[in-house]
């Protein structure tokens, strides 16, 4: 085994005599500059997934008191009477002089 023992001093010394370049500026700037997009697309893209689920939840809250309403509320039957709105009884103008003159 002392021609393994060998080679490992070997390979060992020439992984430690190998020397890498350092990276040009132009390099560099663009791997920064690659990194704060991606960075600020992510943040841009988890605002927008709280703002939907918010959105969602504001929903599926009306929805469950929309359902929730109209199963609890009774169903009465309605009848209308001859002058009557949606806010209530209409009043000619002789019927409201003649109220007022009551009062």
């Amino acid at each position: 085994m002392p021609e393994t023992h060998d080679t490992d001093r070997t390979f060992e010394r020439l992984l430690t005599s190998y020397r890498v370049a350092e990276p040009d500026a132009v390099l560099m700037g663009r791997i920064l500059n690659l990194g704060a997009q991606q960075a600020a697309r992510r943040t841009r893209r988890r605002h927008w997934m709280i703002g939907a689920g918010l959105v969602s939840l504001g929903l599926a809250g009306g929805l469950s008191g929309a359902v929730t309403v109209a199963i609890i509320t009774p169903i009465e039957p309605y009848v209308r009477a001859d002058q009557e709105t949606a806010f209530g009884l209409v009043q000619g103008e002789s019927e409201a002089s003649r109220l007022q003159e009551e009062q």
